[in-house]
């Protein structure tokens, strides 16, 4: 939770710097090569995903043991080699179609093709000295020393965030220098994480034998990763493809719009996400003790805990998209409209993409994902043809309105099938009790405090009533949701402990 915060305190005060320093369309050109690495992230589901579980099946010796390491080291060097092929392929790959994703990947009108070319290929680099990076922070996760993961993360994000605003403002304000500089950070991040984990992983006195590539290991891991990848694929059609899509029709301008807009929605999961980390082995225990009443329970006190941390932040976001945007980007950027407009949108379709993750949880708690994953499926074959049509007319708006639409099929058909047969008598509790009862009441509740505020009134001086409106919208969800009122006052008392 504190390395999200910390996250989302660094976008909070240095993107818009970031923003007006190279421009809208230059900062486009950035956000073009960040949709690019998210959607090429689903081949990586091929390999850190068994290297974060095999290491947590295993009994894996830290540092701190003399126990042998020989299989995990072992593991470790052949998921590395193969990382370090996919990343030097995929590079490569970028770089050499860089003038065809310049001529075709892009709206024509904006920045020059030779200058998008040149911008593509740091991108390709950039990704290339990135997709390491990803593996050993599985490898972190797997050994449980999320402390050592998140500390690197905090000064490496760090260190890129200020690192480039001060190349920019010390050098050239360029996105060729603010891309080459991000190459170079993210380098440096993969280095580090790669020579923490080893030594982790390397007992005192060194290896019995020294790591070496198993190929042989990898053919008893294939399955495991064949359907890591399908989950990873489709995922990234669903979330990546949009962007995509809007980066080809539309402007660099309504591109880094749109990006935007989706970063600031993402960060309503600062307080869910660490909830829903914990939420999948805790449900799977519980699942495989076969107490359907306590699962039952669990199942909607989690739920409520989720609600309560994501209606307050979503609520916000919504209701008061112009002042904290103007607050945010500054009253005079030109992108501050286009985020006003596409942000309510976009945050809708993300709440009801978290509503929807504590009954996926359960299923997978159960070891069943074929539900999931069909419905992934069928959400691609209807979307994809939807986006290409409505997003050259309508622009980015189609783009959030299908995100909202796909979660809104999730949590309209995907929940009842699975609720036939999992806890099949708890569908209407989780629907009315959980989720909709709540939602309206916060709905109420902003709906009041959005009329209350002066549509003339400073955005500074709209803050207290925000403010007003996030305390009263907690307070009513504390008090209409009582398996998480326990909950979260247990957990302030141990935050103020």
């Amino acid at each position: 939770m504190l390395a999200r915060i910390w996250a989302f305190v660094i976008q909070l005060f240095l993107t818009p710097v970031i923003v007006r320093l190279l421009g809208p369309e230059n900062y486009g050109l950035v956000a073009f090569g960040v949709t690019m690495s998210l959607f090429l992230l689903f081949l990586d589901q091929a390999v850190s995903p068994v290297l974060a579980r095999e290491l947590a099946r295993s009994t894996v010796a830290t540092t701190n043991d003399a126990k042998d390491n020989t299989a995990a080291l072992t593991l470790l060097r052949t998921l590395e080699v193969v990382s370090i092929a996919m990343a030097l392929v995929i590079g490569g790959l970028v770089v050499l179609t860089a003038p065809l994703i310049a001529r075709y990947g892009l709206a024509s009108g904006g920045p020059a093709e030779e200058k998008i070319t040149t911008a593509v290929r740091l991108i390709g680099l950039g990704l290339a000295a990135q997709w390491p990076s990803m593996l050993y922070s599985s490898g972190f996760i797997g050994l449980q020393r999320q402390d050592v993961l998140t500390t690197i993360r905090l000064i490496s994000s760090t260190a890129q965030a200020v690192g480039a605003i001060a190349i920019l403002l010390t050098v050239s304000a360029s996105v060729e220098m603010y891309l080459s500089f991000a190459a170079c950070a993210t380098a440096i991040a993969s280095a580090a994480m790669r020579v923490r984990l080893w030594r982790l992983l390397t007992p005192p006195g060194g290896a019995r034998s020294k790591p070496r590539f198993d190929g042989a290991r990898l053919r008893t891991l294939w399955r495991f990763a064949a359907g890591s990848l399908l989950i990873g694929f489709t995922s990234a059609l669903l979330t990546q493809v949009p962007t995509l899509i809007v980066a080809k029709f539309c402007t660099l301008s309504q591109l880094a719009a749109f990006t935007l807009s989706a970063g600031l929605a993402s960060q309503i999961s600062v307080l869910t996400q660490p909830v829903i980390s914990s939420l999948g082995p805790h449900l799977t225990q519980i699942a495989g003790g076969g107490d359907q009443k306590l699962l039952a329970d669990e199942y909607h006190r989690w739920t409520q805990i989720i609600v309560a941390l994501v209606l307050p932040a979503a609520g916000t976001l919504m209701a008061f998209a112009h002042p904290l945007i103007e607050l945010w980007l500054g009253s005079r950027s030109p992108l501050v409209m286009p985020v006003v407009t596409i942000l309510p949108w976009i945050v809708l379709g993300t709440v009801l993409n978290t509503l929807v993750t504590p009954p996926y949880l359960l299923q997978v708690a159960h070891g069943w994902t074929r539900l999931s994953a069909a419905s992934n499926l069928i959400a691609v074959a209807i979307i994809l043809p939807a986006l290409l049509l409505l997003v050259p007319r309508y622009g980015p708006m189609a783009a959030a309105g299908c995100w909202i639409a796909v979660n809104l099929g999730y949590y309209l058909f995907q929940v009842p099938v699975m609720h036939k047969l999992l806890l099949p008598s708890e569908l209407l509790r989780w629907w009315l009790a959980d989720t909709l009862l709540p939602a309206a009441a916060v709905a109420v509740v902003y709906a009041v405090a959005w009329l209350a505020v002066p549509r003339v009134l400073s955005p500074m001086y709209s803050l207290p009533i925000v403010g007003a409106a996030v305390l009263c919208a907690f307070a009513v969800l504390i008090s209409a949701l009582p398996l998480a009122r326990r909950d979260l006052k247990r957990g302030s008392r141990l935050l103020c402990w």
